[in-house]
């Protein structure tokens, strides 16, 4: 092993080679995102999601983090992706169609909006309910 005097720039900044890899960047990345270094937590949604390209949640973080950004279309790959991979699907639709509605695509926004309240009323989770309804409200009261 080399140490870190002999070590590349790049090699001193991964994180540590060990089970659940993905999940030290996901921390990481959560930890940007509260500081407001937002770029920065986007990378480390990328390093997890190399390291595993199933971890849903950190596509999905990314997206909220694109959708923050008004990088609409690259948030809306991301809940994509998402979505195809399956699990957390009320949740993904719920902010696909946010970005879809700050982006102006009303059409698609209610349907991912709909689209995840049919998925809750299966299994309800009252605040996402609650944000989704608040969502829906001001799209519609343009």
């Amino acid at each position: 092993m080399q140490s870190s005097a002999t070590s590349t720039p790049d090699e001193s900044n991964r994180a540590p080679s060990i089970a659940n890899g993905d999940q030290v960047y996901v921390n990481r990345a959560k930890c940007h995102a509260a500081m407001g270094h937002l770029q920065e937590a986007i990378a480390d949604y990328d390093c997890a999601i190399d390291i595993n390209p199933y971890n849903i949640n950190a596509r999905l973080q990314q997206g909220i983090l694109f959708r923050e950004l008004k990088l609409y279309d690259d948030a809306i790959v991301c809940f994509g992706l998402a979505l195809f991979l399956g699990g957390l699907k009320a949740p993904i639709y719920a902010e696909r169609g946010r970005a879809y509605h700050l982006d102006g695509h009303w059409n698609y926004a209610i349907g991912d909006y709909q689209q995840a309240l049919t998925i809750l009323h299966q299994s309800p989770s009252p605040s996402l309910v609650g944000q989704i309804q608040t969502w829906m409200s001001e799209l519609l009261d343009h």
